[in-house]
């Protein structure tokens, strides 16, 4: 099933997260995922977790990253809070890879329909009989 039309957009706020001190990088397995999936990267902006308060910012990190991050410090590992969320934009393309142009497809002869199969998001065109 098809969840978004051609040149629509996605959003996707992730962060990186630890796994016995180690960091997963899992906004660059949410990115490579998405592209595998036919998307097309737009941009990728930092969201800083933080609040403003006496002229400085102050970390708003949960508790889970604050205990990972004592118990690096603990270990002699100076780990630190992740401080931000990834926010990846990605976009449907307008026009399936493999098919002809949009436009071209809109200027078909009368009698001849184009139709996109939602399962393989190739455009098929079908000529009368």
């Amino acid at each position: 099933m098809t969840l978004l039309r051609p040149g629509g957009v996605a959003a996707i706020t992730v962060r990186p997260y630890r796994v016995r001190g180690e960091l997963v990088d899992l906004p660059g397995h949410v990115h490579r995922l998405a592209e595998e999936a036919g998307l097309v990267f737009v941009d990728r902006i930092v969201c800083l977790l933080c609040g403003l308060g006496e002229g400085r910012l102050l970390n708003r990190a949960s508790f889970f990253q604050l205990h990972e991050a004592r118990k690096g410090w603990a270990r002699g590992m100076p780990i630190h809070a992740v401080a931000h969320e990834d926010l990846l934009v990605f976009r449907r393309s307008e026009i399936p890879a493999g098919s002809r142009k949009l436009k071209d497809l809109q200027q078909e002869p009368k009698g001849s329909s184009a139709e996109l199969d939602p399962g393989s998001a190739l455009a098929t065109v079908h000529e009368p009989e």
